[in-house]
């Protein structure tokens, strides 16, 4: 099944974003021609002066099994300060944000549940099983006075501890020990609309998806991305549509996942010599330089954004694109820039730049 869905979210996937592990360096065995004393072998560093924070945000979301069949995802953070009203880092703010696995919860759509009880370690293997948080996509962040990341750090050891009344992280970075307390209830925004999860309530038979009527965009008037701290990950299908042209989806997330989401599914030509580089319309899968019109597509009880749209992290705001053009250079050293001017399905223009590093997956 092609993965234009896993655009939607982290999404996370959530969210979704592939780790890419680079192999350890290869020292040679040179043996000197006289044999030296040996030395003292090096011991391991023990941890310095650890790290002792009283968050004063905890939040984050939750995204049913969209990541794990039967495993609850939360995509959680703890703050020194939290995020502005629109959903971006604070100046000079720590944040330790954690994709987590706990126990799932299927029932009826909430505004915020409870993160689950229990014991959560760091999981180096990324299995996303219950009572874990993934190394991958787990980390600790630092911004500057101007609100933009300046550091950045995976866990190398950690452990996360959940009663009704705190949540206590302790993770060591770079050979320091981080203890993080949050005092009061530990809970999450219920964002599984988002990733297409039917959560209708306890009357739901598992019956066809209702795709809604007439326009989809929930704009209401013209709108101008905001795609200031994002990353470009894309997926190379090939002649996925048997059509004699190579089909490119990519999408734009925001850093942290909260805030403005773009993606295309595009159409280049018979090479792939410069990526998805060109000029794209709105068309179909027999056009060269085409990007594909934003539809609700159904598998099974789910219904899922494919082709080519705007979206936040809300789980509400979309915007299907349906005309307009696209504009893509795609570099050798693995940088990109993007720019577009695209129409909604009500005659919204949406528009919106973006250049940096290209993510793979």
């Amino acid at each position: 099944m092609k993965i234009n869905s896993l655009f939607v979210m982290m999404a996370a996937a959530f969210v979704a974003v592939a780790c890419e592990r680079g192999d350890k360096d290869v020292v040679p065995n040179n043996k000197p021609d006289t044999p030296e004393q040996p030395e003292e072998p090096d011991t391991p560093d023990e941890p310095t002066d650890g790290v002792v924070l009283e968050a004063a945000y905890f939040g984050g979301e939750y995204y049913g099994d969209y990541y794990s069949p039967g495993v609850g995802n939360y995509f959680i953070h703890f703050s020194d300060k939290g995020f502005s009203d629109a959903g971006y880092a604070l100046p000079e703010a720590v944040y330790y944000t954690l994709d987590l696995y706990g126990d799932y919860y299927g029932g009826e759509e909430v505004d915020r549940l409870p993160l689950p009880e229990g014991t959560y370690r760091l999981d180096m293997e990324n299995s996303f099983t219950n009572g874990t948080f993934s190394v991958a996509y787990s980390k600790f962040t630092r911004s500057d006075a101007d609100g933009q990341f300046v550091e950045e750090h995976q866990f190398e050891a950690g452990e996360l501890v959940v009663t009704a009344t705190q949540a206590v992280l302790k993770v060591t970075i770079a050979g320091v020990e981080h203890t993080v307390t949050f005092d009061g209830k530990a809970d999450v925004a219920d964002k599984r609309s988002a990733t297409g999860e039917d959560v209708g309530g306890g009357d739901d038979d598992g019956g066809d998806v209702e795709i809604p009527e007439g326009e989809l965009s929930t704009l209401t008037e013209d709108y101008e991305v905001d795609l200031s701290d994002h990353m470009l990950i894309y997926c190379a299908y090939g002649d996925y549509y048997a059509t004699g042209i190579n089909n490119y989806t990519f999408a734009i997330w925001p850093n942290e996942y909260v805030g403005d989401f773009i993606q295309f599914d595009v159409m280049t030509s018979a090479t792939d010599d410069a990526l998805f580089s060109g000029v794209f319309e709105c068309g179909d899968e027999m056009s060269e330089y085409s990007f594909l019109r934003g539809y609700i597509a159904v598998e099974g009880d789910s219904g899922y954004m494919n082709g080519s749209w705007y979206y936040k992290d809300d789980g509400v705001t979309m915007a299907p694109f349906v005309g307009g053009e696209l504009e893509v250079e795609c570099r050798a050293d693995g940088t990109a820039s993007v720019e577009f001017a695209v129409l909604d399905d009500k005659g919204n223009t949406i528009s919106g730049s973006w250049s940096g590093p290209m993510t793979e997956i």
